[in-house]
């Protein structure tokens, strides 16, 4: 009779030692469901960089091109107003500000200056 309760009593503590705990089981599967939440938001905010990065490139180039536009006009109009004689260095300046206004308004100033 020992021996059948010591049996028992030797399987019953093995069956307990191996069995977790309830808030340690719910405690796990809540910290894998944070794990897969927080996964799923690292992935999205990758995509997101990924995107700001492509977007970022492009508004690189349009801001060079941009640039090269408005150094364009610049000179056009610095080089037009130095040989009709008039002062290159602020048309220059007016071409920076103003781009292809004062292109036109140069070579229209020009052709009034030829007309009369």
């Amino acid at each position: 009779m020992k021996f059948i309760l010591c049996i028992m009593i030797w399987v019953a503590s093995s069956l307990l030692a191996y069995a977790q705990p309830i808030e340690t089981v719910t405690a796990q599967n809540e910290q894998s469901e944070e794990i897969m939440l927080l996964t799923k938001k690292v992935n999205e905010l990758e995509n997101e960089l990924s995107s700001l990065s492509y977007d970022t490139e492009k508004l690189e180039e349009e801001f060079n091109r941009s640039v090269l536009a408005v150094l364009f006009f610049a000179f056009f109009s610095a080089w037009w107003a130095k040989s009709t004689g008039r002062s290159a260095l602020l048309w220059f300046v007016l071409g920076i500000f103003f781009n292809f206004i004062t292109a036109i308004v140069i070579v229209c100033k020009t052709e009034r200056g030829i007309k009369k």
